[in-house]
């Protein structure tokens, strides 16, 4: 993901706040007596989907070389002759090219059009000896699976079995970054930053549980998730992002502002009330509100604000008056997500003075499109604040201006094979 080197900085803090958080949701779970999205579905494809292809490098400077006869350079060829490419013999076995092995993987509840970073390696028989200044040209990704995942008896060919094309890849690769275990350089792989473009929407799902598969309830469980986030639905202005498809499976779309945050959006998606707008609904907001200000609560009473949606910014802005560190920042993060920019000075304050916190706040700040989260960022970028912090503020920046100008280049830079000459 284009955010990765942000979140990963802390990723052992984060791990441990978040199992803090659902230790605390599960504990409280009968304390305000109101039934949840949670309590009647499960988190269905919450994991990345892995993807392979194989690729054509140009540009090597003599450091390719020709693959070996086999699978991998069959389907190569394939491509290229569809592609409509002339002389693909010589082009396959220029010391200026090389075949090599693509992987990705998409997150989950990806999108059209979303960016991924795709990594690039030599398969173990190929002449080539270096990706230095290679260059990807376009190369399909697949979904992929094992037959005998599929047919737990078959005997045949152990394999990969291609699957359908999920994204693209194009591009300039980074090499030499070499293997942090043993410390040496390899030129033989290379990466893709934000390298790869998603092709179709791999919307989440949420699975009804057996004894709530009912037209009725899974249609209610979309209604409320839509209430809590109206008009956020990617191209689809008016229209929430949950849709129920049957008695079992709703599907959802993840907006925008928990693009980077997609842990967080399940989470809340999951706390948000079953139960309409009536008294029951005050009361349960009503203790919301006093546990915010308990850093005994915090945690978990600034996540069922947020899910109750916009309607609790103006009791999450209380919490940003506290005493208390913790309280301060669980608002914060909440206001946030809700698209309030009143959190950002607090935001910025715990990047500067609470690092076991800080991957969440420059999380948070890249997550809401506002005009006051650049400046923010721009200030701890220029602030003599320790690398680490400063790097995390140029990642949130660079993802903030990707969600700005919502890219539509592939690393454009690559040359279309069918105008290539055969000794490129």
């Amino acid at each position: 993901m284009l955010f990765r080197s942000v979140v990963p900085l802390l990723s052992g803090c984060i791990k441990s706040f978040e199992t803090i958080g659902k230790s605390a949701d599960s504990e409280e779970k009968d304390r305000y007596g109101i039934r949840t999205v949670g309590e009647v579905t499960s988190v269905g494809n919450a994991d990345p989907v892995p993807l392979g292809g194989v690729g054509l490098v140009t540009d090597l400077e003599g450091t390719g070389g020709e693959s070996a006869n086999d699978g991998n350079r069959a389907v190569l060829e394939d491509d290229l002759k569809k592609l409509g490419v002339k002389n693909i013999k010589e082009l396959l076995s220029s010391p200026n090219n090389a075949l090599v092995m693509v992987s990705a993987r998409v997150p989950p509840g990806s999108r059209k059009g979303d960016l991924i970073d795709v990594e690039v390696t030599l398969p173990p028989r190929s002449k080539a000896t270096s990706l230095r200044g290679g260059l990807l040209q376009n190369c399909v990704l697949y979904n992929y699976d094992f037959a005998q995942n599929l047919l737990p008896d078959y005997q045949g060919n152990r394999g990969a079995l291609r699957g359908h094309p999920i994204a693209k890849a194009s591009g300039a690769l980074l090499v030499g970054f070499g293997d942090k275990r043993t410390g040496d350089v390899s030129f033989r792989q290379g990466s893709l930053w934000g390298g790869g473009k998603v092709q179709i929407d791999l919307p989440l799902t949420l699975m009804m549980n057996p004894d709530q598969q009912l037209a009725r309830v899974s249609s209610q469980v979309a209604d409320r998730i839509n209430e809590a986030f109206p008009g956020t639905a990617p191209g689809n202005p008016g229209n929430g992002p949950a849709v129920a498809k049957n008695n079992q499976v709703v599907v959802l779309k993840v907006p925008a502002q928990y693009k980077l945050n997609l842990p967080r959006y399940l989470r809340v998606a999951r706390l948000i009330p079953l139960n309409g707008p009536g008294t029951s609904i005050s009361d349960y907001q009503r203790k919301l509100e006093i546990d915010l200000l308990d850093p005994r609560h915090t945690v978990v009473a600034s996540l069922r604000l947020e899910a109750l949606g916009k309607e609790s910014i103006s009791v999450l802005k209380k919490g940003l008056e506290s005493s208390n560190d913790l309280v301060r920042f669980s608002a914060a993060e909440a206001l946030a997500y809700l698209g309030s920019p009143g959190c950002a000075e607090e935001l910025a304050r715990v990047v500067r003075d609470m690092p076991m916190l800080r991957a969440y706040a420059f999380t948070a700040l890249a997550s809401l499109d506002e005009a006051i989260c650049q400046i923010k960022l721009k200030e701890i970028l220029a602030s003599d604040l320790d690398d680490e912090g400063r790097y995390g503020a140029f990642r949130s920046l660079r993802a903030l201006d990707d969600r700005d100008r919502k890219s539509t280049r592939l690393n454009s830079s690559h040359i279309p094979l069918s105008r290539m000459p055969s000794s490129a």
